[in-house]
């Protein structure tokens, strides 16, 4: 999704003024800069609720923890009080022993063990990598990048990265055993 800087904002960030906002769009924090995200393409929106069904129905029937949909926000840095970085993925796992005994009504303050970003026409892929590292310094173990214009995947953890294409197979690795689809079931 294209994204809009904004400059003016209050010092510190926190989650009360983020939360008033209302936008009808995400919103993330980046470098302690409020960052609007524009609304998602017709491709993205289709991709992003395939991935959502595949993940969400084998996480459901495994009982392996939850899965989440696009504008979940993950603060990655900093307090309720003092926002620095915050990320909402297109869709995002947290495993079973990593939630928490209620979900906040507002944002988490840790990283989503899966992030997935699915790429719009209009995202560089200098954005999705900034992406993609923050998420793997807070923690995250798997960043799922879905790229619909080459119909491929790229799999980033932090012992590498994976490319996968038409004719090989996403795997859920040591995260989510026995979890498989087709990479051309995501772009169907």
């Amino acid at each position: 999704m294209a994204a809009v800087r904004e400059s003016t904002h209050p010092v510190p960030i926190t989650e009360t003024y983020l939360m008033s906002l209302g936008a009808d769009f995400g919103v993330e924090v980046v470098n302690e800069e409020i960052v609007h995200m524009a609304p998602a393409g017709v491709v993205h929106g289709s991709v992003s609720m395939i991935i959502g069904l595949e993940l969400g129905n084998f996480v459901r029937q495994n009982k392996l923890g939850r899965v989440f949909a696009d504008q979940t926000t993950y603060v990655l840095e900093g307090t309720p009080g003092d926002i620095k970085k915050m990320r909402a993925p297109d869709k995002s796992f947290v495993a079973a022993e990593n939630l928490p005994d209620e979900l906040p009504e507002g944002y988490f303050y840790q990283a989503p063990d899966l992030a997935v970003e699915v790429v719009s026409p209009t995202e560089g892929m200098g954005d999705v990598m900034s992406k993609v590292n923050d998420y793997l310094r807070a923690g995250t173990k798997a960043v799922w990048v879905v790229i619909p214009k080459t119909r491929q995947v790229m799999v980033y953890t932090p012992g590498g990265i994976t490319l996968l294409g038409e004719g090989q197979t996403l795997e859920g690795g040591a995260l989510l055993p026995e979890f498989a689809v087709p990479v051309e079931a995501l772009f169907a």
